[in-house]
């Protein structure tokens, strides 16, 4: 029941993100700077993560150890994606000085939320696939 809840709320969110809606644009709890889509996309990442996380009390104790670690990541997704681009709306260019907001920067942005994406994806291949092998 709750992982289906996650999943409905992950699709609702990722339609919104995907049809590139204005509402992403407007102020989260009225903080210009902060515009909702951050807020939608941290969000998501941290529910993909929860979907992710093993719910089985039997689990190997290191799946959920990488879960958490997936878990806590997705976390400070925004804090360090912040610290990467200088702004909550992740906008970067070639005009900055200095690494913050640099396309160098987007570099390790992008890699970093690739990674935040993958990494559970990969946490939960590597469990089902060990439960495939555990079951025969």
């Amino acid at each position: 029941m709750f992982k289906s809840l996650v999943a409905t709320v992950l699709i609702g969110m990722l339609y919104l993100l995907f049809t590139g809606d204005e509402f992403l644009l407007k102020p989260t709890m009225g903080v210009v700077a902060f515009p909702i889509g951050t807020l939608l996309s941290w969000l998501l990442l941290i529910l993909f993560s929860v979907l992710c996380y093993p719910l089985k009390k039997d689990e190997k104790s290191i799946f959920r150890h990488l879960s958490s670690i997936a878990l806590v990541n997705a976390l400070l997704w925004g804090i360090i994606s912040y610290g990467l681009a200088g702004n909550w709306f992740f906008r970067f260019n070639n005009s900055v000085e200095g690494f913050r907001g640099s396309t160098a920067a987007f570099d390790w942005f992008l890699r970093y939320t690739g990674f935040t994406l993958l990494f559970p994806i990969l946490v939960l291949f590597v469990i089902l696939v060990f439960r495939l092998f555990n079951n025969k």
